[in-house]
C-alpha cells in the first residue's frame, strides 16, 4: 500500500467535477455559454400614457452546449415604465432567443430600469440597461362620441359648454363629469329660423352670457349657399334657448349703408358693447346689449374706402387693429372711449410686406338688393399675444408682428412650402404659443399645421383628414382645458393637446381676490379679481365667424369624486384683455347638479386656470 494519504471518495468526485467543468483532468464538457446583445437600450423620446415599438434584446448561446434562461425581470426605480415579454428557455448551441422591450412612461423626465436575465452560465445575472424619456408632445385626439352632423363654426358659452353650428341646426356639447371634451356628449341644442340660416357673419358672446350675431355673406336654403350678404341678426339667450330678431343698425346713406352687412368685421369692446363694420363702406356701429339698440360711430380717418375682408383685434388699451385689404400693406386703429360713439380711426403704421392676396373674383360681385362692389382679396387672422405684441398673419403666408407701444410693424417668419391662411383660423395656446393651419390658398387641400413661438414657426401635427382640408372649411375654438377644439365641416371633430413645454406663465393666470366660502346649488354669487379676461380674445378668423374667449368661467371640482362643474357666469364687469390689476367681477350661477361637500373653485381665461381656492358646497 502506497504511504501517500487517500481521499475520501465523495472529496474525489467532487475535484473530478470541477477539472471537468474547468476542462481539465483531460476531458469533460464545455460549459454554457450566453452573449447579450445590447448592453444597453436607449428609447426615443416618448408620449407619457402611450407606449412604443418593441426593441428587441438578443440572448445567444455561442457555447456548445444547452443554455438555460431560467428568469427575465425589470428592476430599479422606474421599471413599471418598462415592459418585457420573451421566447426564451432552453438555447441550444448557436441559436438565440428574444426578449422585447416596450417603453410606457407615465411621467415626463428621463426614466431607467435594468434588465435582468438569469441563466445556467453563471451565477450572476447578465443585466440590459435601459433608459429613455417620457414627454408630452402636442396631439390630436377625435372626439369618443361623434356629433350628428358635420360641424362649423363653435362658440365656447359661458357653462363651458360649446354650441357649434350644422347648418340651420346647432348642436351642443357638454364635457364629461370630470372635465373632458373628449368625452363629452353631444345633444340638439337650438335651431336658426328658416327664414335666417346664415353662413360667414359676425358673431360674438356678449357679457351677459348670450350670444350675438349678424349678418351672413351667405343665406343657406336646404344643401346651397346663396350669396346674399345679409344685414339679418339674431340674439340667442343659453337660459332659456330661444332666438330673439337682432334689428340691424339705423339706415344711413343712400343706399343703405346697412342693407349688406355679410361678412363683417367685428369685436367685443372691453366696456362690453359690440361693434361692428359695414363691408361695403366706412361705416361702423356699435350695440348696447342692455337694449340691444344700435348706434352709428363717427370716427373719421379711415384709410381704407370700406371694411371689407378685414378682421379686427382688440387692444390692451380698448382699440381696435385691423389690417386694410383694399389698401394694403396700410393698417389702422379704431380708437373708441369707453361708452362714446364718438372716436378716431389712426394709423398704426404699415406692414413691412404686402399680407393680403388679391382677389380672383373676374368683375364686380353683387348681392341682391346690394350695390355692385370689387373684392379687394384676403387677409388672415391676427392675434394679440401675451407679450403685448399682435401676430398677423397674411393671406400670402408673410407674417408681422406689430407693437402698440412704438406703433410700428416688424416681418416674422414666413410659412413654409408656399402655404397661406385666406380666410382661416388662429388661436392662442396657454402657452403663448400660436396654431394655426395653412393650406395652398383658402380653398386648395394640403392643410398643414404650425406653432408660432414668438420667433419661428414650428411644425405642429396636423388633425386626421388635413391632407384633404383647406383653412377656409375649418374652425378653432380654444377650451378651458387648454385645449384647442377643430372643426372642418364633417363630424370628425377633434381636440389639440398641446405639449406641456413651454407651459403657462403663471403672471397670465387670474387670480382670485374675493370669493364665496361657501356655495349653495341654484343660487347665484359674485366673485372679483385680476386678470378675468385673460391677455388676448385668444381666437380669430380673418374676417368673419369671431369666437372671441376672453371672458371668465368659473370651475368647480369636487374634492371627494374629482367631478367638475362648471357654473354659468354672466354680466362680467369687463370685455377687455390685459386687464392688468384692475379688479374685474363676474356673477356664477352654481348649478342645481353640483355634489355637495369640500371642493375647489377656479377662474378660468382662455385655457388658463387661477390659482385654486377652498369652496364648501352646501
Amino acid at each position: 500500500m502506497s504511504s501517500a494519504a487517500r481521499l475520501p471518495q465523495s472529496l474525489g468526485a467532487l475535484m473530478l467535477g470541477t477539472l471537468a467543468a474547468c476542462g481539465g483532468g483531460g476531458g469533460g464538457s464545455a460549459p454554457p455559454v450566453i452573449a447579450v446583445a445590447p448592453q444597453s437600450l436607449s428609447f426615443s423620446a416618448q408620449q407619457v400614457g402611450s407606449t412604443s415599438p418593441a426593441a428587441a434584446v438578443t440572448v445567444s448561446n455561442p457555447g456548445s452546449v444547452n443554455l438555460s434562461v431560467s428568469r427575465v425581470q425589470l428592476s430599479g426605480a422606474d421599471s413599471a415604465a418598462f415592459g418585457e415579454s420573451n421566447d426564451c428557455g432552453t438555447v441550444t448551441p448557436g441559436s438565440s432567443c428574444t426578449v422585447s422591450v416596450t417603453f410606457s412612461p407615465a411621467t415626463t423626465g428621463t426614466l431607467s430600469a435594468t434588465l435582468s436575465i438569469t441563466s445556467n452560465a453563471s451565477s450572476q445575472a447578465t443585466n440590459v440597461l435601459l433608459s429613455g424619456p417620457g414627454v408630452v408632445t402636442a396631439t390630436w385626439t377625435t372626439l369618443a362620441n361623434a356629433p350628428p352632423a358635420g360641424l362649423g363654426l363653435c362658440l365656447l358659452l359661458t357653462d363651458a359648454t360649446l354650441m357649434c353650428q350644422a347648418g340651420q341646426d346647432w348642436y351642443r356639447l357638454t364635457p364629461s363629469a370630470t372635465g373632458s371634451y373628449v368625452e363629452g356628449v353631444w345633444a340638439l341644442y337650438t335651431s336658426f329660423p328658416a327664414s335666417y340660416v346664415p353662413d360667414a357673419y359676425a358673431s360674438a358672446v356678449l357679457a351677459d352670457g348670450r350670444v350675438a350675431i349678424i349678418g351672413g355673406e351667405y343665406l343657406i336654403s336646404g344643401n346651397k349657399e346663396n350669396f346674399t350678404l345679409s344685414n339679418m341678426g339674431m340674439i340667442f339667450d343659453p337660459r332659456t334657448t330661444t332666438w330673439q330678431s337682432l334689428a340691424p343698425p339705423p339706415a344711413i346713406g343712400s343706399p343703405n349703408h346697412w342693407q349688406c352687412i355679410g361678412d363683417a368685421p367685428a369685436s367685443m369692446l372691453a366696456d362690453g358693447r359690440w361693434v361692428i363694420g359695414s363691408k361695403l363702406y366706412q361705416d361702423v356701429a356699435v350695440l348696447d346689449p342692455a337694449t340691444l339698440t344700435w348706434s352709428e360711430v363717427t370716427a373719421p380717418g379711415k384709410i381704407d374706402k370700406f371694411n371689407a375682408e378685414e378682421g379686427w383685434t382688440l387692444l390692451p388699451d380698448g382699440s381696435v387693429l385691423t389690417l386694410d385689404v383694399a389698401n394694403a400693406p396700410a393698417t389702422e386703429r379704431l380708437v373708441l372711449p369707453s361708452g362714446s360713439t364718438t372716436g378716431a380711426w389712426l394709423s398704426a403704421g404699415v406692414t413691412p410686406t404686402d399680407m393680403h392676396t388679391p382677389t380672383t373674383s373676374k368683375g364686380p360681385l353683387s348681392a341682391p338688393g346690394c350695390p355692385p362692389y370689387d373684392p379687394p382679396g384676403e387677409m388672415g387672422p391676427a392675434l394679440l399675444l401675451p407679450d403685448g405684441a399682435v401676430f398677423a398673419i397674411g393671406a400670402n403666408g408673410n407674417t408681422a408682428l406689430y407693437s402698440p407701444g412704438s406703433n410700428t410693424w416688424t416681418a416674422g417668419p414666413t410659412v413654409p412650402g408656399g402655404l397661406n391662411i385666406q380666410d382661416g383660423p388662429a388661436v392662442v395656446l396657454p402657452s403663448g404659443h400660436v396654431l394655426f393651419g395653412a393650406s395652398p390658398g383658402s380653398d386648395g387641400d394640403g392643410l398643414k399645421y404650425h406653432e408660432f413661438d414668438g420667433a419661428a414657426l414650428d411644425p405642429a401635427p396636423a388633425p386626421a383628414f388635413a391632407a384633404q382640408d383647406a383653412t377656409f372649411f375649418t374652425s378653432l375654438l380654444p377650451l378651458p382645458t387648454g385645449q384647442v377644439l377643430f372643426t372642418d365641416g364633417s363630424t370628425t371633430v377633434q381636440v389639440y393637446t398641446p405639449a406641456l413645454s413651454p407651459a403657462s406663465n403663471p403672471a397670465w393666470a387670474p387670480t382670485i381676490t374675493s370669493a364665496p366660502a361657501s356655495i349653495t346649488p341654484g343660487v347665484t354669487y359674485e366673485i372679483q379679481g385680476t386678470q378675468f379676461n385673460g391677455l388676448t380674445q385668444a381666437s380669430a378668423y380673418g374676417d368673419e365667424s369671431q369666437n372671441a374667449t376672453n371672458y371668465p368661467l368659473v370651475r368647480i371640482t369636487s374634492t371627494a369624486t374629482g367631478h367638475v362643474f362648471y357654473a354659468r357666469t354672466h354680466d362680467h364687469s369687463s370685455m377687455g384683455v390685459a386687464t392688468g390689476s384692475q379688479l374685474v367681477s363676474t356673477s356664477f350661477d352654481v348649478p342645481a347638479t353640483i355634489e355637495s361637500g369640500a371642493g375647489t373653485l377656479q377662474v378660468v381665461a382662455n385655457g388658463i386656470p387661477s390659482a385654486a381656492v377652498p369652496v364648501n358646497i352646501r
